[in-house]
């Protein structure tokens, strides 16, 4: 132990998130990740890193690089890159969310989404796995129990082994494995999801790296079952199982006290830990919390506008063209709508998107060679577009690529026809 062990610390993660499908009139539902991402693993093994699956298709898992990071900036940094990859996998009226995100599966039961953190360290036994986890359940996860939605850690608690302290599942109070011993160091797994924004993933990250920075220095820090020994020790438990925020609050500038006298807050978190707290503070007084129901691309940088699929707003239209509706017939109400500038029609199979792209102002409309072509995926991000025409499975069983185009040409056609005959009338 010492400054060179506490030096050698490096940061890991794989928080997960859940894919919501908007529908109309504000209605949405949990569609698996695996329609979108999928299972790949390192030449050695290890998942790849970025966003995959692990084991199971309800939800979509966040892997950093093996090895870790140095920080919690260099980590928020690579996670933010796999968060602009992710932008051309899922269609446009999908949303990712996070935080404890407990919502209801087809099949009528419920997924939550944890945010597992990694320490690699020099030393790790199981004793000092355990010894992390205990410290971790009271200075890491009481102020996360300021951060997520109280209600939804409740359910995500008592509905699964996600989210129980260390300590709750050695007092026998819920179920899980809280920490995990690793070939490098530890897997703490009770937080929520953090990845909701990246301001909050980076506090996270850093009060995290911090606590272990001061363990591995050798410092003493007060542990869970210390703060709250004998009969006590279970009140603390059943309340944070309970997400009940008055029992901890007394504790939060305890900890943040002891969180100002660490090497690291004093020199590269201050700004970012003094903000995490004052944030706590902002939260409990207004009883507010972070909005597990944003899509987190938005709260890292890469807003989509879900506008179109969430009302039902003749400004920004959204059609489907079923079987006995043609492209055709829906491009042409549009050619009145002089502000739309691109059409994308779109086409959802189990697994895979083909999107098909008109352009111009349908003065003079013309298909965009770009985005056009049978098997041809492609995701414009939402901003971008102007109207979308969604192609059901139905109507696509029996039609290809070349039904397609050949709606599109008919579109174009009738403009022409259009004109020619305004040109006339005139």
């Amino acid at each position: 132990m010492g400054d060179r062990a506490a030096a050698a610390i490096r940061l890991g993660c794989d928080p997960e998130a859940q894919l919501i499908q908007i529908l109309r009139k504000g209605e949405q539902k949990i569609v698996p990740a695996s329609n979108y991402l999928k299972n790949e693993n390192l030449s050695n093994g290890e998942p790849k890193p970025g966003w995959g699956l692990d084991g199971c298709p309800s939800v979509a898992e966040l892997r950093s690089k093996p090895g870790g990071a140095k920080d919690a900036f260099v980590l928020a940094a690579e996670l933010k890159a796999y968060m602009k990859d992710v932008l051309t996998l899922i269609p446009p009226d999908i949303k990712m969310v996070a935080g404890s995100a407990t919502g209801l599966k087809l099949d009528g039961s419920y997924k939550p989404t944890g945010g597992h953190i990694h320490i690699a360290m020099d030393q790790h036994t199981e004793t000092r796995c355990d010894m992390y986890a205990d410290v971790f359940d009271y200075m890491l996860m009481i102020p996360l129990l300021f951060l997520e939605d109280p209600a939804r850690a409740a359910l995500r608690r008592k509905g699964s082994s996600y989210g129980n302290l260390w300590n709750s599942i050695a007092q026998r109070i819920g179920s899980g494995d809280a920490v995990r011993s690793k070939s490098y160091g530890l897997e703490y797994r009770p937080p929520s999801s953090w990845i909701v924004n990246e301001s909050h993933a980076t506090q996270v990250l850093a009060l995290a790296h911090t606590i272990a920075y001061e363990i591995e220095r050798g410092k003493s820090l007060p542990r869970f079952s210390e703060v709250f020994s004998g009969k006590a020790l279970t009140q603390a438990c059943l309340a944070h199982r309970e997400s009940d925020r008055r029992f901890f609050w007394s504790h939060v500038n305890k900890i943040y006290t002891l969180i100002k006298t660490s090497a690291l807050f004093n020199t590269k978190y201050t700004k970012v830990l003094r903000d995490l707290f004052s944030i706590i503070n902002l939260y409990m007084q207004h009883n507010k919390t972070w909005r597990e129901d944003l899509c987190i691309l938005t709260g890292w940088g890469y807003p989509r506008d879900y506008t179109a699929f969430e009302v039902e707003d003749p400004n920004f239209p959204i059609y489907g063209a079923a079987s006995d509706i043609g492209v055709s017939d829906i491009l042409y109400k549009l050619t009145k709508k002089r502000y739309l500038k691109r059409i994308y029609l779109y086409g959802m199979s189990d697994k895979y998107g083909v999107n098909f792209s008109l352009s111009g102002d349908f003065g003079g409309a013309e298909i965009d060679p770009e985005y056009l072509g049978d098997n041809h995926e492609t995701r414009v991000p939402a901003q971008e577009y102007a109207c979308w025409i969604g192609i059901s499975k139905d109507a696509r069983l029996n039609a290809d690529t070349g039904w397609i185009v050949d709606q599109i040409e008919s579109f174009l056609c009738k403009l022409e026809w259009k004109k020619s005959k305004k040109k006339k009338e005139e």
